[in-house]
Order: C-alpha cells, then sequence, then structure tokens
C-alpha cells in the first residue's frame, strides 16, 4: 500500500506551501509558547520531511524550543533562515512552577548542555534575531547578559529568566567583559529579567546598563523584573541581598526611558509599617508610564513602591493576584484591570485615587458585594468620590457578586452623574458587560441593566451555587 512518503518531493514540498500559507503567516503574530504548531510539527514528523521544510528560510521566522520535549532541537534551521531575520523562545511546555512539575524538569546538568547547545547554535545568526527569550528552570543554565549584547545588534525584544537560583550564580562574574563593548547596542523594546540579573547589571556593571537604556530612549522600552525577596531595610556586613531602595533608585534613573514596567513575584522582608505616615509628594520621584503591570507582587512591595513613587499611567493599569495597601495611588490610567484578585484585596485603597474610566475585572474571588460598595462611596463634592470618570464596566468570569448589589451601585452612579456632571467630573456609567461565568441574573435586572444603560452585553455561562 502506497504511503505518503511514496510522493515525489516536490509534491510533498507543495503540500507544505499550502500549510504555510494557511497556518504559518498566522504562527509569526501567535505566542511562541506553543511549540507544536507549523512549523515544528511538520519537521519533527520523520527526517525526510524535516529536510525537505529546511530548503525553505521563509517558513522558519520562529523558533520554539521545548527543553521538556525529547524531539531532536532542529538547530540546523537555524541556519537555514540565511538573511532573514527571526524569534527564539527556549522554554518548558509544562508549568514548572508547580511543585509537581517541578520534579519533572531536566536535572541541571542536562538542562544545561540543552540551553548552551541551542545558545552556541544560535550565536553565528544572533546578529539576525528580533526577539529571544529563555525561560529556564535554572540560574547557570542562562548564558551572560553581556555575552547576548555583543551579538544580538538587532534585538528588540530579550527575557532572561529562571526559576531556581543556584547559589553558585547569584553574583556571576561578568569581569571578563568589561573591555569588550558591543560594537552596536541593540534598540531594546522589551527587557524582561529577574531581579538579581537586573541587580547586578545596574550597580556591577552600571556603564553597560546606562548605555543599553539610553539607547532605548527615543522609542521607550516596556522592563520586566521579577522573582527576588528584596529587604526592607538597608543590608548590612557581607550580605549578598538587594534592597528594595536600590531597585527604585535604579529605576527612578530611567525615567526617560522606561514606558512600560512589570513587576512580577516581588516581596519585601522584613514588611515595613504600613500604617506610618504616608510619603509626601515632595519625597517621591515621579514616574510617568504607558503601562504597568504587577503581578503576585505582595503588599509590602507594593506599599513600597508607592511610598517611593508617585505613579502616572496613560493607558492600562493591571494589578493580578495582588492585594492593595493604603497608600497606593495610581493617578490617570485610561484603563484599570484587575484580576485574580483574593477576597482581602482591600480594592477601597485604589479607587480612591484612580480617575481612568475603564474598569475591568477578571477571575475574581475577591469581586463580591462589598467590592461593589467601595465603588458606592459618594462625597459631598465630585471630587471625593469614588473613581468619579469611570464609565465602562468590564465583568469576566466573577462568580461571587450579586446583580442586585451591582444594580444599586449603578443606579447611585447614575443618581451622582445627573447631579456633579455638569461640572465635567463625574461620568455616567455607559457600558456594561459581564461574561465568563456569572451568578444568577433576573429578567427583571436584565430589563433594568437594558433600560438604564446605553450598552449592555450579557454573555455568560451561570455558575452553579
Amino acid at each position: 500500500m502506497a504511503s505518503i512518503q511514496d510522493l515525489p518531493v516536490e509534491l510533498i514540498a507543495l503540500v507544505f506551501f499550502h500549510l504555510h500559507s494557511r497556518f504559518g503567516r498566522r504562527a509569526l503574530n501567535d505566542t511562541l509558547h506553543n511549540e507544536g504548531r507549523f512549523p515544528n510539527n511538520v519537521a519533527l514528523v520523520c527526517r525526510l520531511w524535516c529536510n525537505i521544510m529546511l530548503r525553505f528560510p521563509e517558513y522558519w521566522g520562529r523558533f520554539a524550543i521545548d527543553l521538556s520535549s525529547k524531539e531532536p532541537l532542529l538547530l540546523e534551521a537555524f541556519a537555514c533562515r540565511k538573511d532573514l531575520p527571526f524569534k527564539v523562545l527556549i522554554y518548558y511546555s509544562l508549568d514548572i512552577t508547580s511543585p509537581p512539575a517541578l520534579n519533572r524538569v531536566e536535572s541541571l546538568e542536562n538542562e544545561q548542555d540543552k540551553v548552551k547547545a541551542v545558545t552556541e547554535a544560535l550565536l553565528p545568526h544572533l546578529h539576525r534575531c528580533k526577539s529571544l527569550e529563555y525561560e529556564v528552570a535554572y540560574s547557570s543554565s542562562l548564558p551572560d547578559l553581556p555575552y547576548i549584547l555583543q551579538y544580538a545588534s538587532d534585538l528588540e525584544c530579550l527575557k532572561l529568566t529562571y526559576l531556581l537560583d543556584n547559589p553558585i550564580t547569584l553574583h556571576r562574574d561578568w569581569s571578563s567583559y568589561e573591555d569588550k563593548y558591543p560594537p552596536r547596542w541593540p534598540i531594546l523594546k522589551n527587557l524582561s529579567l529577574n531581579a538579581t540579573i537586573f541587580m547586578h547589571l545596574a550597580l556591577d556593571f552600571s556603564d553597560w546598563f546606562h548605555d543599553l537604556f539610553d539607547n532605548a530612549k527615543e522609542d521607550g522600552m516596556h522592563l520586566t523584573i521579577s522573582r527576588y525577596e528584596f529587604l526592607g531595610k538597608e543590608s548590612h556586613g557581607d550580605s549578598p541581598r538587594y534592597t528594595v531602595f536600590q531597585l527604585f533608585e535604579e529605576i527612578a534613573s530611567l525615567d526617560q526611558t522606561l514606558t512600560g514596567l512589570s513587576f512580577h513575584e516581588l516581596t519585601v522582608v522584613p514588611r515595613p509599617i504600613e500604617h506610618s505616615t504616608p510619603s509626601s509628594d515632595s519625597d517621591r520621584s515621579e514616574l510617568q508610564l504607558e503601562y504597568l503591570t504587577c503581578e503576585n507582587v505582595s503588599r509590602e512591595f507594593l506599599f513600597a513602591l508607592f511610598s517611593h513613587f508617585i505613579i502616572n499611567v496613560d493607558q492600562e493599569a493591571v494589578f493580578k493576584a495582588s492585594s492593595f495597601p493604603m497608600n497606593i495611588r495610581l493617578r490617570d490610567s485610561h484603563e484599570l484591570v484587575l484580576e485574580a484578585l483574593p477576597r482581602n484585596a482591600r480594592a477601597q485603597h485604589i479607587f480612591q485615587s484612580w480617575t481612568g474610566n475603564s474598569l475591568v475585572v477578571r477571575g475574581c474571588d475577591g469581586f463580591n458585594d462589598t467590592f461593589l460598595e467601595c465603588l458606592f462611596e459618594l462625597g459631598v463634592n465630585a471630587e471625593d468620590c469614588a473613581a468619579p470618570r469611570m464609565q465602562y464596566i468590564e465583568i469576566e468570569d466573577c462568580t461571587n457578586f450579586t446583580f442586585a448589589a451591582l444594580k444599586l451601585l449603578i443606579e447611585k452612579r447614575q443618581a451622582s452623574a445627573r447631579e456633579f456632571g455638569y461640572h465635567g467630573y463625574f461620568n455616567k456609567i455607559e457600558s456594561l458587560g459581564v461574561t465568563g461565568k456569572a451568578p444568577h441574573l433576573t429578567n427583571e435586572e436584565r430589563r433594568w441593566f437594558e433600560e438604564n444603560i446605553d450598552e449592555v452585553a450579557f454573555d455568560f455561562e451561570e455558575a452553579l451555587i
């Protein structure tokens, strides 16, 4: 019986061209976190198909190299891309942040060998790389940041992150690079580093640090800092730990460069005294950003952050799996996104200062009737009201609130808009959307929302109580 392998190579290549036309361009714009998509899913079938695929450089605009896969690494594909730009992701397809999965990651030695093989194969082509992301388990598996910067002259996105610190690599020796400045600095638009790497670069390699960020000033950079427990006070003796004040000092020096700032999995010890007198505006530095994201950061970290900075966000502020300190002040920010907030999120603190107009709430256990009461708060003057400019509300996969409480919120805010609206300060709610899963909605409540809000979209599955 004939098989597909018996077809002429030219005909098989024509089939692959059709796949590229249908799926390849979509894959180029898709997240790299799916190693099974085109072209990898085709090239890994057999050696014949791989050899055919390697004849076509236009197929290889993205390389997603899964460290948990037992398949060959296809490192020869870097060369087949010829003079065209490309993106690279080295990662684990399984979630290595959960303890059971962490037991299934590669051993330290195996991961180091795999990552080293990828990096060495990539090096001759690194000058054509636009995006390079390492997401590994062990810090010692990562290449040195100065090593990458010497060769990646066209890089726009760089990510060097790890899950576990190897004690021997907490302070890597970069002294051999001191006299090896990159011939041409990349203009990075996105830089994502573990906090240890960021602080090492800033404090111990400061010339490189400032040159790297100065080169991005014209277009701006989004900086992501992740996974560290900072000290909340000055360290003494030979402690290698960084303080949160050192972090903020370096961030303040980048004010003219940063367009976006993201913090992931950061905390502070010992805990600062949250009920101390908040810093006055004159004591704080100012940060002007387009985007701010705080994900799984401790309330103590946020307290220290907003004690040190006045933060103005033009476009979007995202808070995920975090709770708010009493001193949080978020000015402007067109859109405020709250995701996976706990029940003790203390949302009232953020609404006291937020003046944006679009609120998005996703998957929050803490989004309940008490949360909605934070938005009931109405002062004698419009300036004293919570979230006075809010016009749009989007609720997704939230099941702990009631539509009765949401209706009461809308009633009060629409009435306040009529009272204060002529000042041009307090807005009425113009749009409401509820999607995903939500509590029971009666027909009477549905009609009321549709009659009292300009745009209403209810497209949700009723949650089982």
